[in-house]
This record gives structure tokens, C-alpha cells and sequence, in this order.
């Protein structure tokens, strides 16, 4: 897989753009999340990395991946 982008999340926690949407289309894609930067150093996550995988089907489609977060575990959906 290629990378086709890389973001930090912003102070609420959110990432606004990858950059040109024109760059993605359909096809099979990967959110690798970093936790080593958790915001509370003291509490150590137990998951050093989160990869999200997951499928574009519509390339003009909007998606919106949440992941809710806690030092020792993490959610995901597709959301709207």
C-alpha cells in the first residue's frame, strides 16, 4: 500500500483534511494512529498503535472514521 497521507490530530483530537480528496479513490485503506503520544504520558496504553482498515467504495463519498480511546482500550464505526 502507498501512503497517501499523514496528519496530527488537533486539539480536540480531530484530524480536518489528508490533504486533496482528488488523491484518494476506491480501494482498500489503512489509519495507522500512533498512542505513544496518548495525552496522559502516566498512564501508558496498553495499545502502542491502532491500524484501522477498511474500504472506499464511493470516492466522492464522505468518511468520517471516529476512534474513542482510553488507555487500555478503543472503539471505532463508520460514522456520518
Amino acid at each position: 500500500m502507498a501512503k497517501v497521507g499523514t496528519a496530527t490530530t488537533d486539539a480536540d483530537g480531530r484530524v480536518r483534511s489528508f490533504g486533496d480528496a482528488k488523491s484518494f479513490d476506491t480501494g482498500i485503506y489503512k489509519l495507522q494512529f500512533d498512542m505513544s503520544r496518548y495525552p496522559n504520558a502516566a498512564a501508558s496504553p496498553f495499545f502502542p498503535e491502532i491500524t484501522l482498515t477498511f474500504r472506499v467504495i464511493d470516492k466522492a463519498g464522505h468518511y468520517h472514521v471516529p476512534v474513542v480511546v482510553s488507555p487500555y482500550g478503543y472503539s471505532t464505526y463508520r460514522g456520518n
